[in-house]
């Protein structure tokens, strides 16, 4: 990849100044990687001064009661968010806002009552639709304003998120304009401002006797499908001839740490330390998840196998855009079992 493409002058957050004042901050459970991408942005304005009041739920949750223990978190309804096939694509979408229309409305019902307690003046909600009050300032995070594909679903989903994006002050990218991680999902006109929030500056402790890592393999999504895809890496693993880093991303069970002739295998880490073990990689197989690459460019990752979430148009998509711009190589989840060990071993 054109060493170009890292704009390492350009990391850094741009968030606005907010400053002693009560914040909640609320975070999707679709994975880990809304919670991931907030935790430098909850530092910030902790470091400002601000009181923060934490909202989510599931394995988003107890990666944030993981990351900052002091501080008070709350519970929100559920999404259940589940995946298909792009052939039933647009009948699951329909189906699915039935449940997600009900879950942004008792997630907003859940929030006006602990207004009542904590009497904020600032919402953040990443990609939860219903975190807004009146009386408040609310803004957005969110890199997804339409599906990308090639018929009608992307114009429908594009006027959707338009609708329910109405009520917040601003929308944030998580992004870096002359960037753009995240492709055409945000190249959208929309209803509200618009503030390009760039990527965190991410600080790595270097020591003497830190290996280099020689395949990291990470993974993180909702269950089922995490430990099905745990236990076809596992047996991937034991074919290969390499020392291998699995953290398999398991936030539903206390950490648990396993080792075999070839792998160190943890069930789960603070995203901090992840970190330390992505700098430290030099391969890596991982979902193609917008945080996840996030962290891949800042710390300049070339030599990266995505495997995206089987039927999660986002991932599927900016695994195959950034393949074809050859910064990553493409191994469906299908293929994990008959493809997965040749395409590391191109990597050596």
């Amino acid at each position: 990849m054109d060493t170009l493409f890292f704009q390492k002058e350009k990391i850094g957050l741009q968030l606005p100044t907010i400053e002693q004042q009560t914040i909640f901050y609320c975070v999707l459970n679709w994975g880990v990687g809304h919670a991931t991408r907030s935790v430098p942005i909850i530092k910030n304005y902790i470091d400002q001064g601000n009181t923060l009041i934490l909202f989510s739920d599931g394995e988003a949750k107890t990666l944030l009661e993981t990351s900052f223990p002091d501080l008070t978190i709350h519970d929100l309804p559920s999404y259940k968010i589940k995946y298909k096939s792009q052939n039933f694509l647009f009948l699951f979408i329909i189906l699915q806002s039935f449940t997600r229309f009900w879950v942004i409305w008792r997630e907003h019902l859940r929030l006006r009552r602990y207004q009542k307690i904590y009497h904020p003046l600032v919402v953040i909600s990443d990609n939860r639709y219903g975190c807004h009050l009146s009386q408040t300032k609310n803004y957005l995070i969110s890199h997804q304003l339409k599906l990308v594909t090639a018929n009608f679903i992307e114009r429908i989903s594009q006027h959707f998120v338009d609708k329910l994006i109405r009520p917040f002050d601003e929308l944030w990218i998580p992004d870096i304009e002359t960037v753009k991680l995240s492709a055409a999902m945000a190249d959208v006109e929309i209803s509200i401002p618009k503030r390009w929030i760039g990527f965190p500056s991410i600080s790595i402790q270097k020591t003497q006797d830190a290996e280099k890592i020689e395949l990291l393999i990470l993974l993180s999504g909702p269950e089922p499908r995490r430990t099905e895809l745990e236990r076809k890496y596992l047996k991937v693993i034991e074919t290969l001839p390499y020392k291998v880093i699995f953290i398999a991303g398991n936030f539903s069970q206390d950490y648990v740490l396993k080792e075999t002739k070839n792998c160190m295998h943890h069930s789960r880490m603070k995203y901090e330390e992840t970190l330390q073990y992505i700098a430290r990689a030099e391969r890596i197989v991982c979902r193609s998840g917008y945080s996840t690459l996030i962290d891949l460019y800042i710390l300049e990752k070339q030599k990266i196998i995505c495997v995206p979430t089987a039927g999660q148009p986002e991932q599927e998509y900016l695994a195959e855009y950034w393949s074809e711009r050859g910064w990553v190589n493409l191994v469906e989840e299908s293929e994990v079992e008959t493809r997965l060990k040749s395409a590391i071993e191109e990597t050596f």
